[in-house]
């Protein structure tokens, strides 16, 4: 599915859930991870989040940088060059038996996110201790660029975002791709973690399943990205001819296979949120190329 909604001067987007759309977003060249300001009160709020305090040394982190950035593409492939030494990526084996027991249901009240997010800290950093208060602060961090307005102000005028930002940033020494794995990407672990557990116990699901099809069950991508259009491009969906202004989005999980036949002009400057979904194989990838 996709669709535009406008309410100048609040905001202006287009939704899309579709996997066919979001690969065709994928495609294109002007389609990126940076974020424009333009567009309504909504995006200079998203960009003021994300530019403002998701950033090392006034650097945004890899997953708000543009793909021609020269200094992402720099640490990608130093990170890809690190963890492809090794015929598999270095694990810490402890944290691996300890979620192993936590997906067959021996200990169910281990704190996962703990678990998860030392180990993937230890792939960057080999001393990477996590603990409750750096989970907490890393699901602070992953819900800020959506937060609500009086949740924001709160976690501004208490401190907690400062804190909870000083924390992960201090553990991970800095480093933006570290950052980024533990305060980020880690909770769609979990979340697949559950997954897996919740599997494990149905046994007519076991026995349907191939392990390819109870793999692809499992992996969990976020719940929305976002994006914007640098340059016109027109892309062959939605009801709307054209988009003059400047817009970013988001959406929903659900996976929808409806199709559009009518064409929809983006012009430089305008934005969009590609949604992930957290059902459909096809769209469990990222949405868009490295960038």
């Amino acid at each position: 599915m996709s669709m535009r909604l406008r309410f100048p001067p609040f905001l202006d987007i287009v939704l899309i859930d579709d996997p066919v759309q979001m690969k065709r977003l994928d495609d294109e060249r002007v389609i990126s991870r940076e974020l424009l300001p333009s567009g309504g009160w909504l995006h200079r709020i998203l960009f003021k989040r994300i530019y403002g305090t998701l950033t090392v040394n006034s650097i945004p982190l890899p997953a708000f940088l543009g793909r021609d950035d020269q200094e992402r593409a720099r640490h990608q492939e130093a990170l890809e060059l690190q963890l492809s030494r090794h015929d598999d990526p270095p694990l810490d084996a402890d944290a691996m038996r300890t979620l192993a027991r936590y997906v067959a249901g021996v200990d169910p009240d281990v704190e996962v996110g703990v678990v998860v997010q030392q180990l993937v800290g230890r792939m960057f950093i080999p001393d990477y201790v996590a603990t409750p208060d750096s989970y907490a602060a890393a699901k602070l961090i992953e819900a800020w660029p959506t937060a609500g307005p009086l949740r924001a102000i709160w976690w501004r005028w208490s401190g907690r975002l400062l804190r909870a930002k000083a924390l992960i940033w201090n553990l991970a020494k800095g480093d933006p791709q570290c950052i980024h794995a533990t305060a980020l990407a880690m909770h769609n672990l979990v979340v697949g973690l559950g997954r897996m557990r919740a599997l494990l116990k149905d046994t007519s699901a076991r026995r349907r399943l191939s392990p390819k099809q109870a793999a692809a069950a499992c992996l969990v991508a976020p719940r929305a990205v976002l994006r914007s259009c640098l340059e016109e491009t027109h892309v062959p969906f939605l009801r709307t001819p054209s988009i003059a202004a400047r817009s970013s989005s988001s959406g929903s999980r659900r996976c929808a296979r409806r199709r559009r036949t009518t064409r929809l002009r983006w012009r430089r400057g305008d934005g969009i949120n590609v949604p992930r979904t957290n059902s459909c194989p096809a769209c469990s990838g990222r949405s868009g190329r490295r960038r």
